[in-house]
């Protein structure tokens, strides 16, 4: 917490106690220590990220109490120093705190609170505090929606709750659906069936039929916000991947995969092709960009030193059920990093079955043999049509709207490492390489890293760009410090 607002909090507080003892309204209590004991021990337990916001809270509060507590003695009112909801003659008689239920009190702060937490920290509190639990309950769908704003903002459009049922509860407060607000879950063109659906990680039914009035509505859950606030980590964590390699895209790429994204949780051809032919979706623009992601992550996956130098790898990772998590985890070097991992994943997408092994019914590479080549078919193995991935979308679109991208191919290979109009090199920004890992210690305040700063907590690899390279690229633009400071490292490394 902020040191000059604790001070401020504990002298106005004290304050008011001590007039409270002199009024008769409360018991003496000469243990100074209680206070410190009381609001810094719960107080502290709380990220300190957020700490320094409530402190302004708190302290226009303690500010509040004492002005109330002058204008009882003027008015001859009695009212409550320490009730902010108006009650009169009600004297407090404890001189106790309770954080989360004050914080509770007023649903607006609790939902401020959330924005400074991650999901997984909203939903510890959302499980073992009772004030905090009803408060969100009783506003979830507004809760939920300020908290992915924050969290993930063009996640929380590209993702709605209203097609992702699964992530979704029942309003804790029984409100009804509304035919003229809530229209329909977000139909399709020609879709009025059910379809099953897997949401990344979360297996969920995606309806396409208009609400029925009279019924207690569907509202986004914490499940949707955590999903949302994954694939928006997981996009940025992508790219970042791909600039570390040295492979750029050009800034409006994460709102673009978040968009195949989106595709790729459709399960049916018919579907997904609905949703590609949607220029209002996809534009032109959004076609272009989607290839050239493609030509990068090719690019990248074919290096014969970031490895693992087989492109081909980029189908089986598109053509996965959980969307672009098996992408992420491969670049994330949090899975395929075996030669057995890798093959397992194209026995599972599409190695066809002999007969032989049909008959011995013994696994394959270590993949159930029921399993074996059906990853790439309709419903990820419940039909009997390949499902297309997003690359052979995205190809057949373009030649569909006579884009002509084959033309385009060198020049997205040159993208972000040439200016083409001045013949020098280009590298990766430090905003292009960031990637922050909660499951990682935090990382050293970029003051402290200096020049190797500004990039997040998730370790840099062999020959990969780093802060310092980054920075060099742009000499002209440094601070005369930074550039002191990366001539003494590189005279160091010498």
């Amino acid at each position: 917490m902020n040191g000059d607002a604790l001070a401020l909090v504990q002298k106005v507080y004290k304050e008011s106690v001590q007039a409270d003892v002199a009024d008769g309204k409360i018991e003496n209590n000469e243990d100074d220590g209680k206070w410190l004991q009381h609001f810094d021990g719960q107080f502290q337990e709380l990220p300190a990220h957020f700490q320094g916001r409530l402190a302004e809270y708190f302290t226009n509060q303690a500010n509040l109490h004492a002005t109330l507590d002058v204008l009882s003695l003027e008015d001859g009112t009695g009212l409550d120093a320490h009730d902010t909801n108006g009650n009169r003659g009600q004297g407090s008689t404890s001189a106790s705190f309770d954080l989360i239920g004050s914080i509770s009190s007023r649903v607006e702060l609790a939902v401020e609170v959330g924005k400074y937490l991650r999901p997984k920290d909203i939903l510890n509190l959302y499980s073992v505090s009772r004030d905090f639990h009803d408060a969100i309950n009783g506003f979830l769908t507004s809760s939920m929606r300020a908290w992915a704003e924050v969290m993930a903002p063009t996640s929380a459009k590209a993702f709605p709750f209203e097609i992702y049922k699964g992530t979704c509860v029942l309003d804790p407060a029984g409100r009804l659906e509304n035919p003229d607000v809530y229209h329909s879950h977000g139909s399709l063109p020609g879709e009025t069936e059910e379809h099953v659906v897997t949401k990344g990680e979360y297996t969920t039914n995606v309806i396409f039929t208009d609400n029925m009035p009279g019924r207690v509505r569907y509202v986004p859950s914490l499940v949707w916000l955590q999903m949302v606030v994954a694939r928006e980590k997981r996009v940025r964590d992508i790219l970042a991947a791909l600039a570390r390699g040295g492979h750029r895209v050009p800034p409006e790429t994460h709102i673009v995969l978040k968009k195949l994204w989106l595709l790729m949780d459709m399960p049916s051809n018919f579907q997904r092709q609905v949703l590609m032919k949607n220029e209002k979706v996809f534009t032109d623009e959004d076609i272009y960009v989607a290839q050239l992601f493609f030509v990068k992550l090719y690019l990248r996956l074919n290096d014969p030193i970031f490895g693992p130098g087989a492109g081909m790898l980029m189908r089986p990772l598109l053509g996965q059920r959980t969307g672009l998590t098996p992408l992420w985890r491969f670049l994330r070097g949090k899975a395929f990093t075996s030669l057995r991992e890798v093959v397992q994943l194209q026995v599972l997408y599409n190695m066809p079955l002999t007969t032989d092994q049909a008959e011995t019914g013994l696994p394959v590479f270590g993949v159930p043999v029921e399993s074996v080549g059906i990853g790439h078919l309709e419903g990820w193995g419940r039909g009997a049509k390949h499902l297309l991935r997003p690359d052979e979308l995205v190809i057949a679109e373009s030649t569909r709207r006579q884009l002509e991208l084959p033309t385009h191919l060198e020049a997205m290979v040159a993208y972000g490492r040439v200016d083409l109009s001045t013949g020098s090199d280009l590298g990766p920004t430090l905003d292009e390489m960031y990637m922050s890992d909660d499951d990682l210690d935090e990382a050293a305040p970029d003051g402290e890293r200096g020049i190797h700063g500004g990039c997040g907590n998730v370790p840099f690899r062999y020959r990969e760009w780093t802060p310092k390279l980054a920075r060099k690229m742009r000499w002209d633009a440094l601070a005369a410090a930074e550039r002191d400071a990366i001539l003494d490292d590189d005279r160091d490394e010498i």
